[in-house]
């Protein structure tokens, strides 16, 4: 985990909350494998009926955070694994179905 995402339950909710204000919630590597393992929990948690986005700060997202993608871009030791994790997160999303 990263102490950039906070991740809550409440109430059938699962509160996936960017922690980053500083860097206006700028999406990390890292802050992209923690919402991977949140969601992949959420879809096998039968408590979890909702995923909610929210942001700490006066910006929701400003998007990636550039600087570290294009350090990952350079060939950077850490590049597959993180690019595994940014993949899984949006591959989650996207091939979630709503639960009735």
């Amino acid at each position: 985990m990263t102490p950039h995402l906070h991740v809550r339950i409440d109430d059938h909710i699962l509160r996936l909350i960017l922690a980053r204000a500083e860097k206006k919630n700028a999406i990390s590597n890292e802050m992209y494998a923690a919402m991977t393992e949140a969601l992949v929990r959420a879809e096998t948690d039968s408590d979890v009926r909702v995923v909610l986005f929210e942001a700490e700060g006066d910006t929701f997202c400003a998007g990636n955070d550039l600087a570290e993608f294009a350090a990952v871009a350079a060939g950077t030791s850490l590049r597959s694994r993180l690019c595994r994790g940014r993949r899984s997160a949006l591959d989650t999303v996207r091939e979630s179905r709503p639960r009735a």
